[in-house]
């Protein structure tokens, strides 16, 4: 799914007011609403927004997304995700790597010497993680009936779809048509076909070029990377195939076709 995950924000400020009394007992506070630990403030806001977006809120308001250094500081942002929140809320940090693959940075400037990843973790899963989250899936799970893979949730429709339909049809559930990022991704939708409807039925991916003709895009605003077309494909038949399906009259094939044609179709959303 999309790699521009919305997540609540979690910021870090160095202390730098003052409050000062007689000049040998100055000392620095946090600003109001702001919460101490250490040497810094913190403060969490419980409104999604992308990495970037995150970051650049913070910069706003004089800090960073909160970098970590301890086990002990750790503990406090979830405690205070939890207090605040009354769950452990997913939320950004400002760890990411997106300058080189594998090599970690604090928004902030700060040392990366973090080392409380999650098992398996960083592993840059479909090729687009660059970004530090904390409490993934510590209290979040799909809804009834529907099937994890990653850190996505996924649910067939049997029932066929023109592409557009479709389409509103996964917005009103909070999702989009799939997207595929990765061949384990695709191999993952076709075995769940196989279990749910005991075949490889034909049905709708996210992906369309009606806007800009070969210029194509995912439904759900992620970035396509799909290099998996059937040979020859996309081939825009007759000049107005702009949407695109999977198992075609039942192949291992990814092609384009006619966007007013109904096909059974998976949604997906972010977990």
């Amino acid at each position: 799914m999309s790699p521009a995950l919305y997540l609540t924000v979690l910021l870090g400020l160095w202390m730098g007011a003052e409050a000062c009394g007689p000049k040998e007992n100055c000392c620095k506070v946090c600003p109001a609403g702001w919460a101490q630990f250490g040497s810094a403030c913190y403060i969490y806001y419980h409104s999604a927004m992308a990495w970037a977006d995150a970051e650049k809120f913070c910069t706003s308001i004089g800090g960073n997304l909160a970098s970590v250094h301890s086990k002990d500081e750790y503990l406090y942002l979830r405690n205070a995700v939890l207090r605040t929140t009354g769950q452990h809320s997913t939320a950004w940090l400002g760890g990411y790597d997106a300058a080189k693959e594998g090599v970690w940075l604090w928004s902030d400037g700060s040392k990366f010497d973090f080392k409380f990843w999650a098992k398996g973790e960083p592993n840059n899963a479909g090729g687009h993680e660059n970004c530090m989250e904390m409490n993934f899936r510590v209290c979040k799970t799909c809804p009834s009936g529907w099937s994890q893979y990653g850190k996505s949730c996924y649910i067939f429709h049997f029932q066929p779809m023109a592409w557009a339909v479709a389409e509103k049809h996964c917005t009103t559930e909070g999702g989009n048509l799939v997207s595929l990022h990765s061949r384990d991704e695709y191999d993952f939708i076709r075995n769940t076909l196989q279990r749910v409807a005991g075949r490889q039925v034909n049905i709708w991916l996210g992906g369309n070029d009606a806007s800009k003709e070969g210029v194509w895009l995912w439904s759900d605003g992620s970035y396509f990377d799909f290099n998996g077309w059937n040979k020859g494909e996309p081939n825009n038949f007759q000049g107005h195939e702009n949407c695109m399906e999977m198992n075609y009259e039942g192949r291992d094939v990814v092609n384009d076709n006619s966007c007013w044609k109904k096909k059974s179709f998976f949604c997906a959303k972010a977990l």
